[in-house]
């Protein structure tokens, strides 16, 4: 029995291999594109058959939380990804996919490795009729031409997140993808990039979700920073100046006292604004005096600075813009001040419970700063962020994480600025 199940399987190998080598090219229904039946890399057992997308994506699923979720994979291809996802905890996952030959062939590798609640069927996925079931989560990798027509439908199927992984980063990653999508799924952040295929380039993954908490702690991903293995050449001159009042390390809000009373000179730097020593001299004051009043008064010293930034160095347009009234600014003012209050008071620094620091255009090029995202192996470069205070007073109290939202501005927007 034992020689006969052997040979069984090595014939089904064989034929799965003769299978993925055959000169066979699906063409899609929608637009003409030409896929190879050798698109995805297979696993069989311990070996690896090579195909287009050479990288295991494997370490990318691991980002994700899936135990228990059930898993919609559309454009499954083979349906290598429908079966990492399986072995990565989900209840079950069905995929779709429009060449019957790819389905035929997906389900000899879900039989040869030995996979149940994985199933692989033909379906259209521009036709609104494929998607009549309900999931928790959609996968959607490198198909989005043909989910484009028919994302509404979509949407109404997936109760939580689909996780979408573009085509070549190099085009507008916020009008193509971002802007159609979060029309259903609001909320959304980048997790990683995945190969283009063959060393050409890389693709963005980016999970979009129905409610917020699915992209906290607890929720499918939970992005943060590494502080320590991150530069931000804002904080430099105001970090040093304070390491030489008190240690760096875990301090406190008495620390804050005394950096404000040893500091409290004039640095000659507040045309650097943030980067300079000055605003932050200024800021310890207003936040001082809050503390002291428990609230933001009209004469506060960093509310007063603030305003005058704002009307005197046309300090961050987009936030003037929301700014507009007094009392929106003294909010804005109130909120930075209980962030320092939240910091102060937390014994456990392992992980600062703040808003996100939201890191925009995440590239693996060089950026203006370097951030070391806990889902990258490699610090991602980013040029524009909004969370400068939360990030400053969390690097000040010694906070080894923070939680991080990546996002994408549109190229044509930001080249306007």
């Amino acid at each position: 029995m034992h020689l006969a199940e052997t040979e069984l399987r090595e014939r089904l190998k064989g034929l799965i291999i003769d299978c993925l080598n055959a000169e066979y090219v699906s063409t899609s229904g929608h637009l003409g594109y030409k896929t190879g039946n050798l698109y995805q890399s297979v696993r069989l057992d311990d070996d690896v058959q090579l195909g287009f997308r050479r990288a295991d994506r494997r370490a990318l699923f691991n980002n994700f939380r899936l135990v228990d979720k059930t898993v919609l994979d559309c454009g499954c291809n083979i349906g290598e990804l429908s079966r990492i996802a399986r072995q990565c905890g989900a209840k079950y996952v069905d995929g779709v996919e429009y060449d019957q030959y790819f389905v035929s062939i997906a389900r000899l590798i879900n039989s040869y490795n030995g996979f149940t609640r994985v199933s692989v069927k033909q379906g259209d996925l521009t036709d609104p009729s494929t998607f009549s079931e309900q999931y928790d989560v959609a996968l959607a990798f490198s198909v989005f031409p043909y989910i484009l027509p028919t994302l509404s439908h979509l949407a109404r199927c997936i109760r939580e997140v689909l996780i979408l992984e573009t085509h070549n980063t190099t085009g507008d990653i916020a009008n193509v993808y971002v802007e159609p999508v979060k029309r259903f799924f609001p909320f959304y952040t980048f997790v990683g990039t995945t190969d283009f295929g063959k060393g050409e380039g890389d693709r963005a993954v980016i999970v979009f979700a129905k409610e917020k908490r699915y992209l906290e702690k607890n929720g499918y991903v939970f992005p943060t920073i590494e502080l320590k293995h991150s530069r931000f050449n804002f904080a430099d001159a105001f970090l040093a100046a304070a390491s030489n009042v008190c240690p760096p390390g875990r301090r406190g809000s008495d620390d804050i006292r005394k950096v404000s009373q040893a500091l409290s000179g004039v640095h000659n730097d507040s045309y650097r604004i943030a980067e300079g020593i000055d605003y932050w001299v200024v800021f310890i004051k207003g936040y001082l005096e809050f503390v002291d009043s428990g609230r933001v008064e009209d004469r506060n010293s960093y509310l007063v600075s603030f305003r005058e930034l704002i009307e005197r160095y046309d300090f961050d347009p987009r936030l003037r813009a929301k700014l507009s009234t007094f009392d929106e600014l003294r909010e804005r003012v109130r909120l930075r001040f209980e962030d320092v209050a939240k910091l102060a008071k937390r014994s456990n620094r392992d992980l600062a419970e703040i808003d996100p620091i939201i890191a925009f255009n995440p590239t693996d090029k060089a950026g203006r700063y370097s951030i070391k995202a806990s889902f990258q192996a490699e610090p991602i470069g980013i040029n524009v962020m909004d969370g400068y205070h939360r990030t400053m007073w969390a690097m000040f109290f010694g906070y080894d994480l923070v939680p991080a939202l990546f996002q994408y501005a549109s190229v044509s927007s930001t080249s306007k600025k």
